[in-house]
């Protein structure tokens, strides 16, 4: 059985919180990704963007959190839920996106965020979407968008 860690919590709040509960991150959460390495977007930055994927136990929901960068970058810590993720990118598919259309997922206001989300949605291990023909800098959803988002969704281990 994997470990438990803690993680801060969702932005949205849980059926304990909404009952007046408190909720223990390490009872909660359930690490399945736990130090995940993503390429920064920028061909000329050097370093790593390392999230974590988990899955909340009690609601079955999974969640991105942004862990870390390497050479800084201020960024938000707050679990993202992977299912308003895959909304959000499911109404930018046939064209090209910025990383601007992911701010709407976090509370957070880095300015760091959406970037660095976009580029841990290119990372192999969520491979949601991958850079445009015509930019770096912009993404497009993947081939295998909607069996990769499901997947995703489902993962429990």
């Amino acid at each position: 059985m994997s470990p438990q860690k803690s993680m801060p919590s969702a932005d949205s709040t849980t059926k304990l919180e909404q009952k007046g509960e408190t909720n223990n991150p390490d009872e909660n959460y359930k690490i399945l990704i736990e130090r995940g390495v993503a390429d920064k977007l920028s061909p000329k930055s050097t370093g790593k963007i390392y999230f974590q994927f988990a899955r909340q136990t009690e609601e079955k929901r999974n969640y991105l959190q942004i862990s870390d960068t390497d050479g800084g970058g201020l960024h938000s810590r707050e679990m993202i839920p992977l299912e308003k993720i895959i909304t959000i990118l499911s109404g930018q598919a046939g064209h090209p996106f910025k990383s601007s259309v992911l701010k709407e997922c976090m509370v957070g206001k880095s300015s760091n965020n959406s970037s660095f989300l976009a580029a841990i949605l290119r990372a192999s291990d969520i491979r949601l979407i991958k850079p445009s023909e015509n930019s770096t800098f912009l993404h497009v959803l993947v081939d295998d968008f909607d069996k990769r988002s499901t997947a995703l969704l489902k993962r429990s281990s």
